[in-house]
C-alpha cells in the first residue's frame, strides 16, 4: 500500500510541474509559430498531378471500339498550396468527354491531341496554371460490326523437351478466332499470332497461357456463342516418352541395268532408332528404305558404301544404321543360249 501511495504522489508532482503557467505559455507560442509556418507553406507555389476521368460518348450501336481512350488523363497544375489542397479534397474536376463525331473519319483510327481536349478544362482554372499532361496524344481504333476476319491462331517459340522425351503436339484452346480492327490492318494479317515463348527440359504435358501479339486497334474474339474477348489463350505442350526400337531393313538396288545384279553383305542392315510411346506401333521395317544407286556405286573407289535411310518417318529421331558400311558386288548376269 505504501508503494502505491508513493507512486501516485510522484505522478501528481510531475503533472504539477508540467502544467504550470510557463509550460502553457510555451505551448501557446509553439502552436502559434506552427500555425504561421503552415500558413506560409500553404501560400507557397507548388506543382501537383491530378487525374481526369475520360469518357467516350455518343458511340453508335454498330461500332466496335477495339482500342478506346485511356481511363484517365494526368494533368500537372501549378498554384498555391491552399488552392491545390482544395482541388485535392474539396473540388472535383469534370470528366473529359470525347464525342464520336470528333473521331469518325472512315479510316478506323483517329488520333486526338490531349492539348485540344483540355481547352475547356483549362478555362475553368481560376489562376491555376496547367503546366503538363500525359499522354500527349490519344489513339482510338474502331471497326464496324460484321467486318472482322477469321484467322488461325499461330503458336510461336521454342520447346526443348527433356532428354528421353519428344514434343509431339501443341493444343490451342481456340485454334481459330475472329479478328476485329481497322480494315487496312486486319487485311494484312495472315495469322492471329501469340507472343513467343521459350521453355526447356519439358517432360510432362505443359499448360500455359499465351498472350496475343499486340496489334494497335485489333481485338481478338472467340468463335463461341458468348463472343468472348480474348487477350490470352490456353496452350498445351504435349510431350511423349521416347523408347528404343530396332528393325531389319533390306538393301535395295536402284537403277541397275537388266544385265547386272547387286549383292550386298549383309543383305539387311539393322536400324536402331527412338520413337514416342504413342507412335511406336506405327513405325516398323517398312517405314525405312535403304537404297544403293547403280550410278553411285560404280563411281566408288572401293567395294563398300555408306548405308543411310532415304528418309526418316515423322516422330523418329536418333537413327543409327548397323553396320554403316556395307560391302557390295555388282555381278554380270549370264546370258542364256538357245
Amino acid at each position: 500500500m505504501r508503494s502505491d501511495f508513493d507512486l501516485l504522489q510522484f505522478v501528481k508532482n510531475c503533472l504539477r510541474r508540467i502544467y504550470n503557467r510557463q509550460f502553457l505559455t510555451f505551448l501557446f507560442f509553439l502552436l502559434l509559430s506552427a500555425s504561421f509556418w503552415v500558413f506560409q507553406k500553404l501560400n507557397d507555389t507548388y506543382e501537383r498531378e491530378f487525374a481526369l476521368r475520360v469518357r467516350l460518348v455518343d458511340v453508335p450501336s454498330n461500332v466496335d471500339v477495339t482500342t478506346g481512350p485511356p481511363d484517365y488523363i494526368h494533368v500537372t497544375l501549378r498554384d498555391k498550396g491552399v488552392t491545390l489542397l482544395r482541388y485535392r479534397f474539396i473540388r472535383s474536376f469534370p470528366s473529359v468527354a470525347i464525342h464520336w463525331k470528333d473521331i469518325e473519319n472512315g479510316r478506323g483510327h483517329a488520333t486526338l491531341r490531349t492539348r485540344d481536349l483540355l481547352k475547356s478544362f483549362a478555362s475553368t482554372l481560376d489562376g491555376t496554371q496547367l503546366v503538363g499532361y500525359r499522354p500527349d496524344n490519344i489513339d482510338i481504333y474502331y471497326n464496324y460490326y460484321g467486318k472482322g476476319r477469321t484467322l488461325d491462331v499461330k503458336f510461336q517459340g521454342t520447346v526443348l523437351p527433356d532428354s528421353g522425351y519428344t514434343w509431339i503436339d501443341t493444343q490451342i484452346a481456340h485454334p481459330r478466332v475472329m479478328v476485329y480492327g481497322p480494315q487496312h490492318i486486319i487485311d494484312t494479317m495472315q495469322f492471329a499470332r501469340l507472343n513467343p515463348v521459350h521453355v526447356g527440359k519439358v517432360k510432362d504435358t505443359l499448360n500455359m497461357r499465351c498472350r496475343f501479339v499486340k496489334v494497335p486497334g485489333v481485338k481478338y474474339v472467340a468463335l463461341d456463342a458468348k463472343k468472348t474477348i480474348l487477350s490470352s489463350i490456353r496452350v498445351g505442350i504435349i510431350t511423349d516418352r521416347m523408347v528404343e526400337r530396332v528393325v531389319e531393313v533390306p538393301v535395295q538396288g536402284v537403277n541397275f541395268p537388266a544385265s547386272k545384279t547387286l549383292h550386298t553383305n549383309p543383305s539387311k542392315v539393322r536400324i536402331e532408332y527412338q520413337v514416342g510411346v504413342r507412335d511406336h506401333e506405327k513405325i516398323n521395317a517398312s517405314s525405312f528404305v535403304i537404297i544403293a544407286r547403280y550410278e553411285d556405286l560404280i563411281n566408288l573407289p572401293g567395294n563398300t558404301f555408306t548405308a543411310r535411310p532415304r528418309s526418316t518417318p515423322p516422330g523418329v529421331r536418333r537413327v543409327r544404321v548397323r553396320p554403316e558400311q556395307v560391302e557390295f558386288i555388282i555381278q554380270e548376269n549370264s546370258s542364256e543360249t538357245e
